[in-house]
C-alpha cells in the first residue's frame, strides 16, 4: 500500500467538510486495492497482510515547515515542533545528478506524538525489532518546481525534540505492504554527547574565548583613546596621572556606561604594540556575554606604558554588588551609542565592526558545535531519529478481533515508550505482535471506518505478555471522542 500523503489535506472542519473528507477517505481506499489478502504461513495457517490498513492521515494535518533556501547560505531551519537542521542549498541535486543553481524550497514535516505515528501510519519497527523514536519528520527539497536529493557524500545536521540521547540514530522510512513503514539506519549510534568546539590562543598558556578577541590591529589603532588619565603603568596597573587604578576605572566605566548586570571576577589579557596601543585584547572564558564585551571596549581604550621586557599584560577585575535582577537578563549595549560618551565617528565604527566580527564567530560557533554533535541524516523523504531497545525478554502476544465489513487496523502503544507497533491480522480473527517486551505497560489501539464514515475506536490497556491478552472491540465514536482518546495516548 502506497504511504498516504500529506501536504496537500487539510484538518476539516465542520460536518460538511468531515462528511468530505470521510468520502475522500474511502475513496482513496478502494483506489489502492483494500481487499484483504490472504497468505499462506509456513504451520499451514492463513494469514491477512496489512494491504487492509486504513489511510486516517487526512483526518490529521502534522506540523509543516517550509522554508526557501538561497544560494551560497548555510541556513538554520527550526521546525514548529522543536526538530532543527542545519541546511545548505548547495547539498542538493536534481534526481538526474545535475546541479541546482537556483533557490531551494525544503520542507520539513514533523511527527512527535505518538497519535500522529499511529495516523500517519508510522510504526516504529526496523525489520520486526522494536524502535524507540526521538521524532520523525519527513523531508523534501524542491527547485523550479522539481524534486531534489542530496548529493553523493552529503548530509543535513538534525537535533530531534528527543533524540538527544546516546545509541540515537537516524533511519530511513521505506514504504512495507505488510507494515506501513519499516525503517533502516542509515547513520552511526550517537556514542558521546556534548562535541563541542574549543577555542584557546594566548603565548602564556592562558585560554581565551576566540569569539570575544578582539585582535584587528588597524581598528584597535584607530579608536580614540581614553588619555584624560595619562597611559597606565604596566607595573603597578595604576594610571601615571592619577592615583587610581585600572580595576577602579573600569568598574566606574561599567557602572556609568553599561547595563551590564552580574558579579563575579572576570579576567582580562592585552597585548600591545611598541606604541602602547593594544592589537589584542582577549578575555577568559565566562558565562556573562554582556560584562565580556564591555570589558573589551573599555580596554582597548587604554594606553599603556611598558618597559623593555613583556608586552603583554593581565588584568583581574573583581564586581560585587551588582546581582542581577530577577526575570531580567541584561543586553549588551556599546559604549559607541551613549549619548554621553562622546566618542568620535572611528571610534563608533570600529566598535560596530567589532560587534559584527562578534556576531560571526557567536554563529561560527554555534554552528559548529551544532554540527559536530547533530546527527547527520544523508537522505530524503522519511526519517526516523531512534535507538534499538536494550535486550530484554521478548514474547509473541495476540488479540482477538471480531469480524467486520470494514478494514480496521490495531496498534500497540507502549506507555512509556515513543514506541508504537502495527499488529498483524490472521484469518482467523486474530491480531499477532510478535517480538514485544514482556511486561511493558501498553495500550491496544484499534481503528477503522465504514462505507458510511463512521468512525470506530477501541482502547484497551493491558501488560504484554506471552500468548492471549484478551479481545478488543470495534466501537463507533464521534469525532470529537476520536480526536480526543487519541490526544491522551
Amino acid at each position: 500500500m502506497q504511504l498516504p500523503r500529506t501536504a496537500n489535506f487539510r484538518p476539516a472542519h465542520g460536518v460538511i467538510m468531515f462528511c468530505l473528507c470521510i468520502l475522500s477517505l474511502a475513496s482513496l481506499l478502494n483506489a489502492q486495492g483494500t481487499q484483504k489478502v490472504v497468505l499462506q504461513e509456513e504451520d499451514g495457517s492463513q494469514q491477512m497482510t496489512q494491504a487492509a490498513i486504513t489511510p486516517f492521515s487526512p483526518l490529521m494535518q502534522a506540523p509543516e515547515t517550509k522554508t526557501t533556501l538561497l544560494p551560497g547560505e548555510r541556513n538554520w531551519v527550526r521546525g514548529k515542533a522543536g526538530t532543527t537542521a542545519l541546511v545548505n542549498p548547495g547539498d542538493f541535486v536534481f534526481e538526474d545528478g545535475k546541479p541546482v543553481t537556483g533557490a531551494v524550497e525544503f520542507v520539513m514535516t514533523e511527527v512527535t506524538q505518538k497519535s500522529e505515528l499511529l495516523i500517519y501510519n508510522l510504526p516504529t519497527t526496523s525489520d520486526g525489532r522494536l524502535l524507540e523514536t526521538g521524532g520523525v519528520v519527513k523531508l523534501e527539497a524542491f527547485s523550479e518546481g522539481r524534486p531534489l536529493k542530496l548529493a553523493q557524500g552529503k548530509g543535513i545536521p538534525m537535533e530531534f525534540p528527543d533524540g538527544k540521547r546516546l545509541e540515537m540514530q537516524p533511519f530511513l522510512g521505506t514504504p512495507s505492504p505488510d507494515n506501513g513503514m519499516n525503517w533502516s539506519p542509515i547513520g552511526s549510534p550517537r556514542q558521546q554527547m556534548g562535541l563541542y568546539a574549543s577555542y584557546s590562543g594566548g603565548k602564556e598558556g592562558y585560554s581565551l574565548d576566540y569569539r570575544y578577541v578582539m585582535n584587528n590591529h588597524a581598528l584597535l589603532k584607530s579608536i580614540q583613546p581614553f588619555l584624560e588619565y595619562g597611559k597606565v603603568n604596566a607595573r603597578n596597573l595604576r594610571f601615571l596621572n592619577k592615583a587610581q587604578s585600572v580595576q577602579n576605572y573600569i568598574l566606574e566605566q561599567l557602572d556609568t556606561y553599561y547595563p551590564c548586570t552580574g558579579v563575579g571576577t572576570f579576567v582580562v589579557h592585552v597585548s600591545v604594540d611598541e606604541s602602547g596601543i593594544p592589537y589584542l585584547v582577549g578575555t577568559e572564558t565566562n558565562e556573562n556575554r554582556c560584562l565580556t564585551l564591555a570589558l573589551q571596549e573599555i580596554v582597548a581604550r587604554l594606553r599603556w606604558d611598558f618597559q623593555l621586557g613583556t608586552n603583554q599584560f593581565t588584568i583581574e577585575v573583581e564586581r560585587k554588588n551588582r546581582n542581577p535582577i530577577p526575570g531580567i537578563e541584561s543586553k549588551f549595549v556599546s559604549i559607541a551609542l551613549h549619548p554621553d560618551a562622546q566618542l568620535d565617528a572611528k571610534t563608533v565604527d570600529a566598535f560596530q565592526k567589532m560587534i559584527q566580527e562578534v556576531e560571526r564567530r557567536e554563529e561560527d560557533q554555534r554552528r559548529s558545535e551544532f554540527t559536530q554533535g547533530a546527527l547527520s541524516v544523508t537522505s530524503l523523504g522519511w526519517i526516523n531519529c531512534d535507538r534499538f531497545l536494550k535486550q530484554r525478554e521478548v514474547v509473541d502476544m495476540f488479540v482477538s478481533i471480531p469480524k467486520t465489513e470494514f478494514p480496521v487496523r490495531s496498534v500497540l502503544v507502549f506507555n512509556e515508550l515513543r514506541s508504537v507497533m502495527n499488529g498483524i491480522p490472521h484469518i482467523n480473527d486474530r491480531i499477532t505482535f510478535n517480538r514485544i517486551p514482556k511486561d511493558m505497560k501498553v495500550k491496544v489501539v484499534t481503528l477503522g471506518y465504514d462505507a458510511n464514515g463512521q468512525l470506530y475506536l477501541h482502547v484497551m490497556p493491558l501488560v504484554t505478555r506471552s500468548g492471549n491478552a484478551g479481545t478488543v472491540a470495534v466501537t463507533p465514536v464521534s469525532r470529537e471522542t476520536f480526536d480526543k482518546e487519541l490526544a491522551q495516548l
